[in-house]
């Protein structure tokens, strides 16, 4: 599902607990002391701003009384890209790879 502006702190908290063990994340905070946090809060926030340009998706955990918690997220970013018209249309890998065999149900 895609995040909202309110979700922005609690997306850059699983990103730096993410790479809390990261050696090159941890090198380039040590001379600054920047946390990595508070530096992915402007670029979180411009990709929740640009849904043409960047996909943004949080996964969502629900609990046993229907809570939602943030589990994790994911980005992926266009530039200078045209998207295409239509849909792209997916073959059927059965056509190109004989070995797979699709189940129907």
């Amino acid at each position: 599902m895609p995040p909202f502006k309110h979700d922005v702190p609690t997306l850059a908290e699983i990103s730096a607990r993410a790479f809390e063990t990261d050696t090159n994340t941890r090198l380039k905070a040590l001379p600054s002391g920047v946390s990595h946090a508070t530096d992915m809060i402007p670029a979180l926030v411009s990709w929740v701003s640009s849904p043409e340009r960047c996909h943004l998706l949080k996964a969502v955990s629900i609990g046993d009384s229907g809570e939602q918690e943030i589990a994790g997220w994911a980005c992926r970013a266009f530039k200078n890209i045209i998207p295409p018209l239509s849909p792209v249309s997916i073959p059927d890998p059965s056509s190109t790879h004989p070995e797979v065999i699709i189940k129907e149900e």
